[in-house]
């Protein structure tokens, strides 16, 4: 699974990104930051007939409200994270971010339907996703591990095999040359 985060960038305003992010083919698109109602409803269209996810950071009233697709959590605390599934239905798709195996853990017997993991700095990240996807899986979470970087795409395969479910990819596609070719290649090098 490829999601493609949108980001702050001076090439690219936000429907250019997301265009660009479907016309590579990507079928699974996060709205950063907050945008407003109508930016996302004028995103909605496209993303429906191009068979892709969407989902939202941080606004379950207005997930809700244009019933699109899920919500994206950036930062939670337990309560919060069952305050949304709540409040969304079990139709609705949630995610959210997750900093460590410990973060992680807290996420247990919840309906939560995965969680984006950035390595950290200072660490190996094949090395970082194999220990973090042996350790959820020990601990029987149910949720999709998505790992989040600005990963090469020949380490993409890798990262998979690591044992994570999916790749996040955001600034990498905006700073490359060819932002529509870059997702294209990124998902061909995932077997999609």
């Amino acid at each position: 699974m490829l999601q493609f985060a949108t980001s702050e960038s001076s090439r690219y305003g936000i429907a250019e990104e997301v265009g660009m992010a479907l016309d590579g083919g990507c079928k699974w698109i996060r709205l950063t930051g907050s945008p407003d109602r109508e930016t996302v409803k004028s995103l909605m269209p496209g993303c429906e007939s191009a068979g892709a996810i969407l989902v939202l950071d941080d606004n379950a009233d207005l997930v809700d409200e244009l019933r699109i697709h899920g919500l994206h959590l950036t930062s939670w605390t337990r309560g919060e994270a069952i305050a949304a599934r709540e409040k969304l239905g079990p139709h609705a798709i949630v995610g959210v971010s997750c900093q460590t195996t410990r973060q992680a853990l807290e996420l247990k017997g919840l309906d939560i339907d995965y969680m984006v993991v950035p390595a950290p700095a200072d660490a190996d990240p094949l090395e970082f996703y194999a220990d973090f996807s042996k350790e959820v899986r020990e601990a029987e979470i149910a949720m999709h591990p998505v790992a989040s970087g600005n990963f090469p795409i020949v380490m993409l395969p890798s990262v998979i095999a690591s044992g994570m479910a999916g790749v996040e990819l955001s600034s990498e596609v905006l700073e490359a040359e060819d932002p529509v070719g870059f997702i294209k290649t990124a998902l061909a090098s995932l077997g999609r």
